[in-house]
């Protein structure tokens, strides 16, 4: 019945919208932009909503309601994008890699002391467990995302630590993580620098140094292909506020640098980059959806001109579904839209 009962929430509030305003935006997109769904009526939710990716399709906080006597007891709700249909959803609980003070294996280890007096301090497991390694907080907030400007790496069998400052470590580089730890290869990368494990050492290395960049740059691995042999970077600078810097792709094997964007609108990290394959990838590019392989070297600008076509006057919301499938856009006009990107590379291929 609760699912039944959201439906019909949902589509009673999709009613109550301006009718010319429903026809003249829907009649728009379908004659404009073949292959696009509406899966919400205009007018019906708040500018820019709360929207998150999720296994399977998309939620949506009730909260993005423009209505609220209309909104549904669940906090959150699940767009299904193949089937169309809406229900209740709660985000599933996941285990992290990070730990904290008061877990086991620090108590095992005894290494408690070497870490900095932040009860709230979380750190991970590196080089097969060997190694410790944790951000410290700057302070403040920037861009709704958390800044870090020191790295403490603690070797617990020697019972040293080793402290490197950093220069706005902007964030984790995705959900869960402080590290990208890369064990079989003796590699763990944070920040924008590198962590060789040498045997009981350690030693650092600058990322730009690493890809041969002229010239320093702070450049963070924000993404890698499934193999690892790909690596996305993105520069980053406090000064260029409302854009998160410029991205590239280095090829590992090859040892050379493409470019994969310029300069775009800020958007999460977790929403950026969708690899189909070992050297295929998408990204959600704000006004476009960006396909490259970077073993054939085919680069496609997918759905740029249905994209700009729907109505908006300075920003668009885009969301790309974790396997790449969808997006979902929120236009200025309170609706959701839906295409297939899949659809839409087969018929650029």
């Amino acid at each position: 019945m609760m699912r039944l009962s959201l439906v019909s929430i949902v589509f009673l509030a999709f009613a109550i919208n301006v009718v010319s305003a429903q026809e003249s935006t829907a009649e728009y997109v379908n004659r404009s932009a073949s292959g696009w769904r509406t899966v919400i009526e205009p007018g019906t939710l708040e500018n820019r909503p709360d929207i998150v990716a999720v296994d399977g399709g998309f939620a949506l906080a009730v909260d993005s309601f423009e209505y609220p006597r209309l909104r549904p007891e669940s906090a959150w709700v699940f767009l299904d994008p193949v089937s169309g249909e809406w229900s209740d959803y709660e985000f599933p609980k996941t285990d992290s890699p990070l730990l904290d003070l008061d877990d086991n294996p620090v108590a095992r280890l005894d290494i408690a002391g070497l870490f900095p007096d932040d009860p709230g301090l979380k750190f991970q497991l590196v080089d097969g467990g060997k190694k410790v390694v944790t951000l410290l907080h700057a302070g403040e907030m920037l861009f709704n995302h958390q800044r870090y400007d020191g790295v403490v790496i603690v070797n617990p069998a020697k019972k040293t630590v080793q402290r490197l400052n950093v220069w706005l470590c902007y964030g984790p580089p995705r959900s869960g993580l402080i590290v990208w730890d890369f064990p079989d290869q003796n590699l763990s990368v944070s920040c924008d620098f590198l962590i060789w494990h040498e045997g009981d050492s350690i030693r650092l290395q600058p990322m730009h140094e690493f890809i041969g960049m002229a010239g320093e740059a702070a450049l963070f691995l924000i993404s890698h292909s499934p193999d690892h042999r790909y690596w996305v970077l993105r520069t980053f600078s406090p000064y260029n506020y409302g854009a998160s810097g410029d991205y590239y792709v280095y090829d590992r094997e090859t040892g050379l640098t493409t470019v994969l964007l310029w300069s775009i609108p800020l958007k999460p990290q977790r929403e950026l980059v969708i690899w189909l394959d070992d050297s295929s990838l998408l990204v959600n590019a704000h006004s476009y959806v960006l396909y490259l392989d970077m073993a054939t070297g085919q680069r496609q600008e997918l759905l740029k001109d249905e994209i700009m076509a729907l109505p908006y006057d300075y920003y668009i919301q885009t969301w790309l579904s974790p396997d790449g499938q969808w997006l979902l856009i929120a236009p200025e006009d309170g609706s959701l839209v839906l295409r297939n990107v899949f659809d839409a590379l087969a018929i650029h291929s």
